[in-house]
């Protein structure tokens, strides 16, 4: 778990460390290990929280200087050894894709849709994003493109822009969550092209909240609860819900050795530390 810098970031190595202050600059999320920064010009860049390796990119096109243009940002590589940025606006209504190689931006927009582009994940080689309608698609690169699957039993009425994609074992669900009131966790059938809803998650447990991604991990072998949902929401709280959201209990996150006030929290997954996701070149 780290806390998020709009002044500074404290992350868990052992021990407590603190990186430098990062002054009008913001946390956007993790992937592959590096945390994703954006500075006041909407410059993100990756940074490795261990070695403190700084990698800028060029300003994307269509943003603007603001705190964050950028809701989730995934890192991603290609068979050729290339790596791949791919940042999902909500707010600008677009998906910007950075291809190492031509070392440019190509973006995807669709700001006179009726929905809106709510999440992104990499899986067997493809991007997949979700829709506030529960619409499901993927990314082809060159050229830039999405195409919406055809799924049978997608509700007509669901609009919901807390929907979030998880990959778990090669598999890839679909989560649903408001804090107290609403839980539900489907997975795909790819082969009846179909959601199947999931009612228990055994052995797992869901870790969400904030801007890092969802991920389920097995919470048994550090003495955690399993088959529940950790969410966090608060600057100083992480909370347990039970699966039919119900609040469990929640913990209060300690104060740091320096006694200045805790930013918002986040989650980080030791596990993925350099292993970036495998993106095809379709």
């Amino acid at each position: 778990m780290i806390q998020a810098p709009a002044i500074r970031l404290t992350y868990l190595m052992g021990k407590h460390r603190m990186l430098p202050n990062f002054v009008q600059e913001c946390y956007i999320g993790f992937s592959g290990g590096y945390l994703i920064m954006e500075n006041f010009y909407c410059q993100p860049f990756l940074l490795n929280p261990f070695t403190g390796e700084e990698l800028l990119f060029p300003k994307p096109p269509l943003s603007f200087n603001c705190v964050s243009p950028h809701d989730r940002v995934i890192l991603a590589s290609m068979p050729s050894k290339d790596f791949v940025l791919l940042a999902l606006s909500m707010g600008n209504k677009n998906l910007q894709v950075f291809l190492a190689r031509d070392s440019v931006w190509d973006v995807y927009t669709y700001v006179k849709e009726p929905w809106m582009l709510v999440d992104i994940v990499v899986l067997d080689g493809r991007a997949y994003v979700v829709t506030n309608k529960g619409q499901l698609g993927f990314l082809s690169l060159s050229p830039l493109n999405l195409t919406f699957l055809e799924i049978k039993n997608i509700t007509p009425t669901l609009n919901s822009f807390n929907l979030k994609l998880v990959t778990s074992d090669q598999q890839l669900l679909m989560v649903d969550f408001i804090p107290g009131h609403n839980l539900a966790v489907y997975r795909m059938g790819f082969l009846g092209m179909e959601w199947v809803k999931i009612d228990s998650l055994g052995d797992q447990a869901l870790f969400c909240g904030g801007r890092s991604g969802s991920e389920l991990r097995k919470p048994g072998r550090w003495g955690g609860r399993s088959n529940c949902v950790y969410y966090i929401d608060s600057v100083s709280k992480c909370y347990m819900y039970s699966m039919d959201a119900t609040l469990i209990e929640g913990f209060r996150i300690e104060e740091t050795s320096s006694g200045s006030p805790l930013l918002p929290l986040y989650w980080y997954y030791p596990h993925q530390y350099c292993n970036t996701h495998q993106l095809q070149d379709e």
